[in-house]
């Protein structure tokens, strides 16, 4: 009995069909349904890679702003260096002009006369002086040689450029004093 056959060879072949149909719309539902869930999973991602990058941005752009204010601070803070450096050397190569006019007038004693002294160039003053009294010539003499053997200090040289007698005043002289 088992080989008897009750649908006849159409109506297997339509149910066949109607079979084949159904598991073809089932299996186009479900292909359609895992492309649809998978293109809002690509798209969940791309969404959390767009607010993931957004945050980055935004972090890196409040990093860059930090920067550039502190670029200008290092930029103001190099600049006070050097500018603080260049008045340190400044003020370690000025010549002191009082500290070196007090030497000039106090280069000799009261028995010479200075009237009057410049400053040539650099550190080098040109003396006027006058010795009322020729014993004292000496004393010129002697402070030249001083000078010049190093032997006071503060001074590097000194010369005498002229000398000539005043009738009224006395041995009148130029000389000029080279300063360290």
């Amino acid at each position: 009995m088992s080989d008897l056959n009750l649908l006849p060879s159409e109506a297997k072949f339509q149910a066949e069909k109607i079979r084949l149909k159904k598991l073809a719309s089932n299996f186009s539902w479900l292909i359609s349904g895992l492309w649809l869930i998978i293109v809002i999973i690509l798209f969940g991602l791309n969404l959390l890679a767009q607010l993931n990058e957004n945050q980055l941005n935004k972090k890196y752009l409040k990093v860059a702003d930090q920067y550039k204010g502190m670029s200008q601070d290092i930029l103001k803070n190099q600049q006070v260096k050097h500018q603080a450096k260049v008045v340190a050397m400044v003020l370690k190569e000025r010549f002191e002009y009082g500290s070196s006019m007090e030497k000039i007038k106090n280069i000799f004693s009261e028995n010479v006369v200075i009237n009057n002294f410049n400053l040539e160039s650099g550190k080098i003053y040109k003396v006027e002086a006058v010795v009322p009294e020729p014993k004292n010539l000496d004393e010129v003499e002697l402070r030249i040689n001083d000078i010049n053997q190093g032997k006071i200090e503060g001074f590097k040289s000194a010369n005498l450029n002229s000398l000539t007698i005043d009738g009224l005043r006395g041995w009148k002289f130029v000389m000029e004093v080279s300063l360290i």
